[in-house]
């Protein structure tokens, strides 16, 4: 089962990814908040089930390394009750019948077996609970038959309105997927949309799976337990008071780090469909590669977990996203039969899809928080699921495109600079001088300058940009599968700890970042050195 992992990043500028984790209790929680049950004489003859709901785990935070491969990652965060609570939900019963060790084969059995659903229930109206844990009232479901074993996936605060949720297989149902991760953001609130997560089906433990069984009515339901974990990602950051920093390796040069703002997020939604068809959209439920080959059509785990098991070596298989098989175009085409086209999906090399959205320093700072290792993170973004073959990445370029990170803008002081009403200068060799006319080069003017190399900052600003990190193979000059990704209910903590040197004259530039990746589900991920 997929716990809420977390990722933390130091950034001598420092990254951290969380995660959260369902917990797998199989019985409906007692107290005040249980559903009243009907007295007298039972209604009908059906097949009644009631169902538990967990949106939230308490496994702790690991503190070591940097990001992990394998599923654990680095720990769990718990995350806040909006991004916990569960709106609506969705069920879907089929009998995937047995393997040959006994074993139920729950979401992995044939694509053929028949489903019944989707049975709707509302916070309110037929469901119930707060925080982490949501119970149904016992509900009659039509096609279940006594004697028989059933196994449930379930899919949480959908806006059934933008969708059909009806399907008829299990192979329909896995292919399911939705255009956002997040809905209902309406003023400060958000449904976070949530998927079965434990590839456990065992009905004796009632996890996934359920038995029907000659005493049952509406007054004794079977009952079911369900682990759900959200198909978004969270950044969380940490800065210097301030955002200041003295800059390493200089003689008195000061960076401010003045806002910040996601880059190349992915960025699929409901108007697309019009020109884009239904596979670019978030799956609703996880999945896996078996090992490290990708292929369109292949074969795929799902609710399958990250290897290396225990995290240690490189990444051994792949997490699928919408983009993982098929990666858009870099370059528009420029005509009407573009279903790869970049710019479609991805938001950096138009700077109006997200200029709009920097955060500035003393935003970042009111925002809610996660921690790790006394560290302080404060929320920057919610993000969707992007994986790219490792074999693309190599490039730098690629990275640039198709990689999500964190930009930030930043005011660089150079020593001598303090008390200068204009701050700009140009840049040589290393050294800033106030006029061209201090820089020891002969022959250059307003004309020629960037001819030998010299960058004028104007008002001092420069950018940074950080790529986030999934899992790290240890090796800087090596890029492997899942190395650089997001990956559905992780947090990735970012802790700006040190600043190397000055930034990019442009937000399209990409100013080179040293980093120590921690990995945890949503949970926490440790903190990571992140260098510039």
């Amino acid at each position: 089962m997929t716990a809420n992992r977390l990722l933390t990043y130091s950034l001598t500028l420092l990254l951290a990814l969380l995660l959260l984790q369902g917990c797998t209790a199989d019985t409906l929680p007692g107290g005040t908040d249980t559903p009243p049950t009907s007295g007298g004489d039972e209604d009908g003859s059906g097949v009644y089930v009631s169902v538990v709901v967990n949106a939230d785990g308490g496994t702790q935070t690991r503190a070591t390394g940097s990001p992990k491969p394998g599923e654990e990652g680095d720990g769990n965060w718990p995350g806040e009750n909006h991004e916990n609570a569960v709106h609506n939900l969705f069920l879907y019963f089929f009998d995937g019948g047995e393997d040959g060790n006994g074993k139920r084969k729950g979401i992995n059995a044939d694509g053929n077996t028949p489903i019944i659903g989707p049975i709707e229930f509302s916070l309110g109206d037929n469901l119930y609970g707060t925080g982490t844990r949501y119970y149904t009232e016992p509900q009659e479901i039509d096609g279940m038959e006594i004697g028989k074993t059933y196994d449930v996936l379930a899919i949480t605060n959908l806006d059934g309105v933008k969708m059909s949720m009806d399907f008829y297989t299990l192979g329909e149902l896995r292919d399911a997927a939705s255009a956002e991760a997040i809905t209902h953001t309406t003023g400060n609130m958000a449904w976070f949309v949530m998927s079965s997560a434990n590839p456990t089906f065992d009905a004796a433990k009632r996890i996934n799976s359920v038995e029907i069984t000659g005493d049952n009515s509406k007054n004794n339901p079977a009952t079911v337990s369900i682990d759900v974990e959200r198909l978004a990602a969270r950044i969380d950051c940490h800065v210097n008071e301030g955002g200041e920093y003295e800059v390493e390796g200089t003689e008195g040069d000061k960076v401010i780090l003045q806002a910040l703002v996601t880059v190349n997020k992915y960025t699929m939604n409901d108007k697309n469909l019009e020109t884009k068809g239904y596979y670019e959209r978030s799956y609703w439920f996880k999945r896996v590669s078996k090992d490290t080959e990708l292929a369109a059509g292949m074969a795929v785990n799902y609710l399958g977990d990250e290897l290396p098991a225990d995290g240690t070596g490189p990444a051994a298989n792949y997490v699928i996203g919408p983009m993982t098989l098929t990666p858009p175009d870099i370059k528009d085409r420029g005509d009407d039969l573009q279903p790869y086209d970049h710019s479609f999906y991805y938001n950096k090399d138009d700077m109006s899809h997200w200029q709009k959205n920097w955060v500035s320093i003393d935003t970042l700072e009111s925002e809610i928080t996660s921690e790790q290792d006394g560290v302080t993170y404060h929320r920057l973004d919610y993000v969707e699921e992007n994986v790219l073959p490792a074999e693309m990445l190599d490039d730098p370029t690629n990275r640039e495109y198709y990689c999500t990170g964190v930009m930030f803008k930043a005011n660089y002081i150079p020593a001598g600079f303090e008390d200068k009403q204009d701050k700009s200068f140009y840049w040589y060799q290393g050294k800033a001088y106030a006029t061209l006319d201090d820089i020891p080069v002969d022959g250059i003017d307003s004309s020629n300058y960037e001819d030998y190399g010299i960058v004028y900052y104007f008002g001092g600003t420069c950018y940074y940009t950080y790529w986030i990190r999934h899992a790290d193979d240890g090796d800087p000059a090596k890029i492997s599968p899942m190395e650089y990704a997001i990956v559905r209910n992780n947090i990735y903590q970012l802790n700006v700890r040190s600043i190397n040197g000055i930034g990019s004259v442009t937000p399209t530039g990409d100013t080179q970042v040293l980093v120590s990746v921690y990995v945890e589900d949503w949970t926490d991920i440790p903190t990571n050195p992140v260098e510039w």
